[in-house]
């Protein structure tokens, strides 16, 4: 998960509404919880009354998405999650990639391109391998390709290889400018660039560039705004992972609120108290089976 930025509601509709569900029937339930704004919040000691743990958080959740969320009755779609779910594989099958690099390629953002001698350009930056190459010359002229890039690096695209009905890896051919670099990221580099040196930048000039705009937005992360963090993390692509590694740039302790008067929350929804089944990893020879 990426952060998306603040004050964006309109790109992260039906996440934000799920949210609001789960908050409301789980998260506000649990002691230590914050609420949703000041005003609910009231003077309830949140932090004297935190008791979760992440690994007790995800028990939680994962409980409440099975045993509550997918078998109540859902207003948007008429019935619940759960046998809509049911209802829609019975008429179509749900067919997974073989391969995880194949999700990669069907995420991506499509484009159309025209491949030269010295590769494809893409927004500034040139892509280019022997693959590529021995493409072109097929060919034997320049060709429009269909390719995949995405947002979340500029090292790499997919091309489309007709012949083969496959999608090539094709690498930047720049990847000192490139490595773990998001596209977002690249295009501010690029626009800066543009300010200061012209349009024919350097990739020495660009990478000057990247590391000065690298600067500002770690700088930014530490700002004591959250809308300000949370751009900034998103510039950087901070994940998920980065919280469960306790490595979020964007925790910030809380102060501790004197003078409170304790108010327990709604108690928890019976069943969530159960043992958690284990869960087992797609691809390791086990097989699924529903909940």
């Amino acid at each position: 998960m990426l952060f998306c930025g603040a004050r964006t509601p309109e790109h992260k509709g039906s996440i934000e509404r799920f949210f609001r569900t789960m908050n409301q029937g789980l998260i506000h339930r649990l002691p230590g919880t914050t609420f949703s704004n000041v005003v609910e919040r009231g003077d309830y000691p949140a932090e004297n009354l935190a008791a979760i743990t992440l690994t007790d958080l995800v028990h939680l959740i994962t409980k409440w998405i099975v045993d509550i969320y997918l078998v109540r009755p859902h207003r948007g779609i008429g019935s619940t999650p759960l046998a809509k779910w049911s209802e829609l594989a019975g008429r179509r099958s749900i067919e997974l990639p073989l391969y995880p690099k194949q999700l990669e390629v069907i995420s991506g953002i499509p484009a159309k391109r025209t491949l030269f001698h010295y590769g494809i350009e893409l927004e500034g930056q040139h892509y280019n391998s022997r693959q590529l190459q021995e493409l072109r010359r097929q060919s034997g002229q320049n060709m429009v390709v269909d390719l995949k890039f995405y947002e979340h690096s500029i090292n790499f695209i997919h091309v489309f290889d007709p012949m083969t009905k496959e999608y090539l890896e094709v690498p930047c051919v720049d990847p000192a400018y490139a490595n773990n670099l998001p596209r977002e990221v690249h295009r501010l580099v690029r626009e800066r660039a543009k300010q200061q040196f012209g349009e024919n930048a350097s990739s020495a000039q660009m990478l000057e560039v990247r590391a000065e705009l690298e600067a500002i937005i770690e700088q930014a992360i530490k700002n004591k705004k959250m809308a300000v963090r949370k751009n900034a993390g998103g510039l950087l692509m901070q994940d998920s992972e980065a919280v469960l590694n306790n490595k979020d740039p964007l925790a910030k302790a809380r102060k501790p609120i004197k003078e409170l008067t304790p108010e327990r929350p709604e108690s928890l929804p019976a069943g969530l108290d159960d043992v958690l089944p284990t869960l087992t990893v797609f691809g390791q020879g086990a097989q699924h089976e529903a909940d």
